[in-house]
């Protein structure tokens, strides 16, 4: 009686632990500390751009530039879990490349499910654990 006691309390442990470690806790990397800093997706940079997609990180609330529209919005970041919230941009028209950028980077936001970070820099990943924004600091003026 003993032995099944045991042997059932190990199981319901097992049973816990496996619960625990399917849970989605983020991909591997370092949880970014993101309030009060400014990053831009030099991967959105074109030949045509001026300055490429901005996102600047304030205690709950971001703002930046798509590349066309300014914009504005909440976000929460739980260790690596992140998400955004509540945003508005303004609808202005830009030309066709400006537009392009801004369209992909906005859908990549809105995929975000976790952040990590790499030193400096900032990578946001959709659900499936791809990556979906790589973020630099800020280089004003810069499309590189």
């Amino acid at each position: 009686m003993q032995q099944w006691k045991f042997g059932a309390a190990l199981g319901a442990c097992a049973i816990l632990l496996t619960g625990c470690a399917t849970a989605p806790s983020g991909p591997a990397g370092d949880v970014p500390a993101l309030e009060g800093k400014t990053f831009m997706w030099a991967e959105g940079a074109n030949s045509e751009c001026e300055i490429p997609p901005t996102i600047a990180f304030e205690k709950d609330r971001v703002s930046g530039n798509g590349g066309c529209n300014s914009f504005t919005g909440g976000y929460k970041l739980e260790g690596k879990a992140i998400s955004f919230t509540n945003f508005a941009m303004t609808m202005r028209m830009c030309g066709p490349a400006f537009m392009d950028v801004e369209q992909r980077f906005t859908a990549a936001l809105g995929k975000a499910r976790f952040a990590t970070a790499e030193g400096e820099n900032v990578t946001l990943w959709g659900e499936d654990m791809q990556p979906v924004l790589k973020l630099v600091p800020e280089r004003p003026g810069r499309c590189d």
